[in-house]
């Protein structure tokens, strides 16, 4: 399941990449994704990523585990577990190593998916396979900040950060990503819709009842 956790705060974050880059075009509103894990649940869970200029708060519907919040403030990244009343805090870091570079592949598979028009790209590893569809139906305040914010990620996995600035170049977002062991699917997240609206500065606040400590190391984040 920390496996899971890792790659769930990774794809939070890339999915707030507008609020991660101050010279970008600026979104505000929300991001809606629906989220499966197989192996924890049959159930569909919501994340909702709510951006507003160099700010970002996600929630996590981890189903009877409770809900799950990121904050991401002054170049670090905050996660509270709801139900337990426990936190934890990482620096961000601001590189992507040259050897973690490994291209994505496309398969000539296409999708619509949620109204866009998609294309599948795979990335390879020896312990995962990660399916990429993505778009290039979405506004440009979308796509800024892309690879930052893959390189935000908790679990530190620089071949997803990789993964994430090849799709920015290419001028695609996500609007599915599908993480697999052989046959069996380990984690899946398809975009729903999102919204650009006036939000609150309440969103963003840290919950006070939250204690953050350090950022445990989470086996299985790399690939």
């Amino acid at each position: 399941m920390k496996k899971h956790l890792a790659f769930i705060f990774a794809l939070a974050l890339a999915l707030a990449a507008p609020t991660l880059t101050a010279h970008a075009q600026a979104f505000e509103g929300t991001v809606h994704w629906s989220m499966s894990i197989p192996k924890m649940d049959e159930e569909k869970h919501d994340m909702i990523v709510n951006m507003k200029g160099d700010k970002t708060q996600t929630n996590i519907d981890m189903g009877v585990q409770g809900q799950i919040k990121t904050f991401v403030q002054d170049n670090k990244i905050y996660i509270a577990m709801m139900a337990m009343k426990s936190g934890f805090v990482a620096d961000i870091p601001k590189e992507i190593s040259n050897d973690a570079i490994d291209p994505l592949k496309p398969t000539g598979q296409k999708a619509n998916i949620a109204g866009h028009d998609a294309e599948e790209y795979l990335l390879h590893s020896s312990k995962i396979d990660i399916h990429f569809w993505a778009s290039s139906d979405f506004p440009k305040s979308m796509l800024n900040g892309l690879e930052r914010a893959m390189n935000s990620q908790p679990s530190k996995d620089q071949k997803m950060a990789s993964a994430f600035k090849q799709l920015t170049e290419k001028g695609l977002f996500p609007v599915r990503v599908v993480m697999k062991s052989g046959e069996e699917t380990d984690l899946s997240m398809e975009f729903v819709s999102y919204e650009e609206k006036k939000l609150d500065d309440a969103i963003f606040a840290l919950p006070k009842d939250i204690k953050f400590g350090p950022m445990p190391t989470m086996p299985g984040g790399g690939m």
